[in-house]
Parts: C-alpha cells; structure tokens; sequence
C-alpha cells in the first residue's frame, strides 16, 4: 500500500509522484510530472471566506481523527506521524496566518 497526503502532493507534486513512481517499479523520471495542477475553480478567487472562530473550531474537531490517521499510518511503516501530522499543521497555519483583520480567513485546496 502507498499513501499519498493531499498536504504534501500540492506542496511538492514532484516528489510525491518520484516516489508513487518508484513503489511502482517504474521510471521515477519518465514522463515528468511536470505541469500537474490544481483545477479546482476557486484557485483564482483565492479561497471560500470563513471566520477565524469557525475555522479553529473545525480544526479542534479535524484534530483527533487527523492524529489517528497519523498514528495507524506509522503503526504499518506507511508514514512518519510526525511528518503527516507537520503537514496538516502548516496548512492549518497558512489559512489562520490568511486571517484578515475583520477576522475572516481563506480556506482553499491549493
């Protein structure tokens, strides 16, 4: 089994896709992933608005299930918790350091 975090595969498609490419057996270099991005139709609109208070409440909901996920991961060696939950954390952040001064923060998948 391969994992793949949605987190790191939009930071570093590159790498990711070397690597699904390697526990394949195929070519890690050839065809280059270069090009992937995401088509979600909101990228350009910068994000769905959410007020600050909301977007802390569902990471305190998003949190103990997100730490499970990390911990059944690492149990079978498919990933570093520290690593996955690293990841969520700095997506987390980036959308409560987007927080404007009214409050109101830009929740996107990019």
């Amino acid at each position: 089994m391969h994992v793949i975090q949605f987190e790191e595969f939009t930071r570093d498609p590159e790498s990711v896709m070397k690597r699904l490419k390697l526990f394949l057996g195929m070519e890690p270099e050839y065809p280059k992933a270069g090009g992937m991005y995401n088509v979600n139709t909101r990228k350009t609109s910068g994000g769905s608005p959410m007020k600050k208070r909301e977007y802390k409440t569902l990471i305190k909901m998003a949190l103990p299930d997100s730490e499970r996920v990390a911990d059944l991961l690492h149990s079978h060696g498919l990933a570093d918790k520290e690593t996955w939950m690293g990841n969520w954390q700095q997506v987390w952040d980036d959308v409560l350091d987007s927080c404007n001064a009214s409050r109101v923060c830009m929740v996107n998948s990019n």
